[in-house]
């Protein structure tokens, strides 16, 4: 894993051209994995799992399940959260985050 490369990088995150660098050790996510999900889950996790490594870190904001409102970001549970992510990541921690 190289971790001397920092920066942030865009792209389609279910068709990502074949030069798009990685692996990375750090994924931040911020509100495009609760979208995604609700059309291509699969497609999502098979991303993360090509620009990833053993010991990558992610870090995902999504909608909380348990403070549904209207108008928000659509909502995740922490069980719908450990059966998808966890097939690429080994869930260490959940946090509870007000803005």
């Amino acid at each position: 894993m190289q971790l001397s490369r920092l920066g942030f990088f865009k792209g389609d995150v279910l068709n990502l051209p074949a030069d798009f660098p990685g692996p990375f050790g750090f994924v931040f996510d911020r509100g495009c994995y609760h979208i995604v999900r609700e059309f291509d889950v699969e497609g999502y996790l098979h991303t993360l799992k090509r620009i990833t490594t053993t010991g990558s870190i992610g870090l995902f904001l999504t909608g909380n399940a348990k403070e549904k409102g209207e108008p928000g970001p659509p909502v995740v549970s922490e069980e719908e959260l450990r059966a998808e992510l966890g097939k690429v990541f080994q869930i260490v921690r959940f946090a509870r985050v007000s803005i």
